[in-house]
């Protein structure tokens, strides 16, 4: 039998959850610096006060958010570290994920795009940078040890290469600037083309 605290903590972890879903939505669409605690409730469908009990600022929403978005990818990207697979293969799952990402929830793309890409900010870079970039740069420098990688890269560059591409091509698709039928259909254009240029 689930006693009251469970139910309590359950409750919490659910508003909780609702409030950062709508969030990520309304940030998407108006961005950071115009949204106010009060659209965020409004969308949850909460009280204003909640989401200061929960959260105490706009600030501490946007990075519970980008510590989770991170955490999820960074996860992903160990276990695709992990698998017997080439250096090669394994950027190849990595630029799907991101994809995929965008497919499944294409907010969560347009709040990257907006406030990391468009308007950065230290901590956020460093958050992105510890957490995605070293990983993928040491996957690179695994590989090149192997001699599955040109001796000449370098890791990071490389990283910082292979990365930005596939965050451009997003970049792309957030701001309309390029389509192809549908927003499937684009991103299997852009899969075929970030393979092309990995395997040959």
């Amino acid at each position: 039998m689930i006693d009251s605290v469970q139910l309590e903590e359950s409750k919490r972890e659910k508003s909780q959850r609702k409030i950062l879903l709508a969030a990520i939505r309304v940030i998407a669409e108006q961005g950071y610096h115009n949204t106010r605690i009060s659209d965020i409730a409004k969308q949850a469908g909460v009280a204003y006060g909640l989401v200061y009990h929960y959260f105490g600022s706009k600030e501490n929403i946007i990075h519970k958010i980008l510590d989770e978005i991170t955490k999820k990818f960074s996860d992903k990207i160990d276990k695709i570290n992990s698998e017997n697979i080439s250096t090669t293969e394994k950027l190849a799952k990595i630029s799907d994920y991101m994809f995929d990402t965008y497919l499944a929830s294409k907010d969560v793309i347009k709040l990257l795009v907006n406030e990391i890409v468009k308007e950065p900010k230290v901590d956020k870079d460093l958050l992105i940078s510890k957490r995605i970039l070293n990983k993928i740069t040491d996957i690179i420098q695994k590989g090149k040890e192997k001699k599955e990688v040109h001796s000449d890269i370098d890791p990071k560059i490389y990283t910082l290469i292979f990365f930005g591409s596939i965050q451009m091509l997003l970049v792309s698709l957030v701001s309309d600037y390029y389509s192809f039928e549908s927003p499937s259909q684009t991103i299997k254009k852009f899969r075929q083309q970030i393979k092309s240029i990995l395997f040959k």
